[in-house]
């Protein structure tokens, strides 16, 4: 069993994957207790395991703070009280103007986003009602993982050539520090237009846009990728492959506005994203 000693420390890592599988696909919490009332009879068919003790919650494993990156269970109070000193510290280096009270469910959002953002080809899509602290977790996520962050700044004059201007300063970015980690984070108020949809949809589909820059602009991003081949076509094919592993983004949508209905024609929007359903807090939080 590895790094887990006993039967019931398998199984609950088990329910943990269970959880992140099906429960977080859940868009309320009848449902979401309904997967806990599902795995709970699961496990009380399995012999010399208790139920309690296994589906105790909450219910928590990470990487975080382990030195060989395997993911245990940790103690949901000594935990809490670890990440709200890394959010206190942050907010003491000007992080954010608002107070920021970590409890668990904020505890198990944050390792939701970052157990996704962990991985090559990483994305998320966030899908909650303003408010709930979607860009707040993000921003937490970002500085945990140590990661870059680009996003864009709309205004009344923004159009989808600017869009486009952008997104060639994403992808030299990736190219000049081809092993940093970036995040791209997009808010549904920033979708101007179904191109915008698009592009997003290249970008999660391949990790590039098709006609996005022309060869002089392609052979000037190139010019930055470090890399031992000489043929510019491999070279080519192994940038793609680093702005794959390195960037992900992260698409933020309220469940009824017209950016979220607008991204059905947008298949690699739920093919290639996570998606992380945020309600409100509960009324003991």
């Amino acid at each position: 069993m590895g790094e887990y000693k006993t039967e019931g420390d398998l199984f609950r890592m088990i329910c943990h994957e269970a959880l992140r599988l099906w429960q977080d696909r859940m868009i309320n919490n009848e449902d979401r207790n309904g997967v806990v009332e599902i795995l709970k009879q699961l496990v009380e068919r399995v012999q010399g395991v208790s139920v309690e003790d296994t589906m105790k919650m909450p219910l928590i494993f990470t990487n975080l703070n382990q030195n060989n990156g395997i993911y245990k269970s940790v103690d949901p109070e000594s935990f809490t009280s670890l990440l709200q000193t890394k959010v206190d510290k942050l907010m003491n280096d000007g992080f954010c103007d608002d107070e920021i009270v970590v409890f668990d469910e904020v505890v198990e959002t944050i390792l939701k986003v970052k157990r996704i953002l962990d991985q090559p080809l990483g994305h998320v899509l966030l899908v909650g009602l303003s408010g709930t602290g979607k860009t707040l977790i993000v921003k937490i996520v970002k500085e945990i993982l140590e990661y870059d962050d680009f996003n864009i700044h709309v205004d009344e004059e923004y159009d989808i050539s600017k869009f486009d201007e952008d997104l060639i300063e994403l992808f030299s970015k990736m190219a000049e520090e081809q092993e940093k980690h970036v995040i791209f984070t997009v808010d549904e108020s920033q979708i101007i237009s179904v191109a915008f949809l698009e592009r997003m949809n290249s970008l999660l589909a391949s990790g590039e846009i098709p006609g996005l820059f022309s060869d002089t602009k392609k052979r000037e991003i190139l010019s930055k990728f470090k890399s031992s081949v000489k043929d510019d076509d491999e070279k080519y094919r192994q940038y793609i492959e680093s702005v794959q592993k390195h960037l992900h983004i992260v698409l933020s949508m309220n469940p009824t506005g017209d950016g979220h209905k607008s991204t059905t024609s947008s298949p690699a929007v739920y093919n290639r994203c996570t998606i992380i359903w945020m309600g409100d807090w509960s009324q003991k939080s």
